[in-house]
């Protein structure tokens, strides 16, 4: 392994989440994915619809309260314990089969 390069671990993630170094978190829906969705480019509302790299999870609550069976993976197990919690608050996960898998490891 080159010295220079860093595995990037779970606790690495987490770590960015909890101290909002997350410049790629919109913090929202992506808004292209829910206008496909509306257009039916994701297959009727009953498909399901997996997102890995979750993250917050936005975009599978989003999908989950649009009625998909979205599924989050994701390595850090902090951003989709809040987004569970989230999702529970918000309904997203009692419209629809909206699963988190966190913490599956490093590649």
């Amino acid at each position: 392994m080159d010295s220079k390069k860093k595995d990037l671990e779970a606790g690495d993630w987490n770590e960015a989440y909890e101290k909002g170094a997350t410049p790629w978190d919109l913090s929202t829906p992506t808004p292209e994915f829910i206008r496909l969705a509306h257009a039916g480019r994701f297959g009727d509302k009953t498909s399901q619809v997996l997102f890995p790299g979750a993250g917050g999870a936005h975009d599978p609550i989003a999908f989950a309260k649009l009625g998909f069976q979205a599924t989050a993976l994701d390595f850090a197990k902090r951003p989709l314990e809040k987004a569970r919690a989230r999702a529970l608050a918000e309904g997203g996960a009692e419209k629809s089969e909206a699963m988190f898998f966190p913490g599956v490891g490093s590649l």
